[in-house]
Parts: structure tokens; C-alpha cells; sequence
């Protein structure tokens, strides 16, 4: 469910597709290795009714989210003073 949050910001900025890629992936292993299972096709955080394993779903999903977040600042060049005065 993290990818679909994702796309809004993907779209301002192509270099951040593959940070969300990473973090979408050490999610998703997480959760295999964990054997999270969610008897609904769908839907994340609405169907914890559904979940085997409440807690080890929210770590993955934070850790994937913080996966992604660190790789965005690390791809992301932050604006010096000169640049911030051009605009």
C-alpha cells in the first residue's frame, strides 16, 4: 500500500520512483519472512481484521516508509544559499 502514497510524489521527481522501489521491496521481504498474510486482496491498514500478524505488518510498513524516506534525502540536493536567492 506504500506505492500508491507514493505517486504523487514519484510524479514531481523521477529520481524518487526507484527510492520508493527499494522500500517497497524491504517491505515486502520483511513481511514474507515474517509470514504476514492478509486473507483480503486488498486494501492495507483497513482490513487489520483480516491480518494474521497486526504488529509485524505496522514494522514493515514503517520500516519500508523509512526506507524509502532515507533514500529520498539522500538523492536530493538540497539548495544552497546562492540558488535559494536566484529564485
Amino acid at each position: 500500500m506504500i506505492t500508491e502514497f507514493a505517486i504523487p510524489y514519484a510524479a514531481k521527481n523521477l529520481k524518487y520512483i526507484p527510492c520508493f522501489m527499494v522500500g517497497s521491496a524491504v517491505g515486502s521481504v520483511m513481511s514474507y519472512l515474517w509470514g504476514i498474510t492478509i486473507r483480503a486482496p486488498h486494501g492495507g491498514v483497513f482490513v487489520v481484521f483480516a491480518m494474521n500478524k497486526v504488529l509485524p505488518f505496522f514494522i514493515c510498513l514503517i520500516v519500508a516508509g523509512a526506507v524509502s524516506a532515507a533514500l529520498i534525502v539522500l538523492v536530493s540536493k538540497t539548495k544552497t544559499e546562492e540558488e535559494l536567492a536566484a529564485e
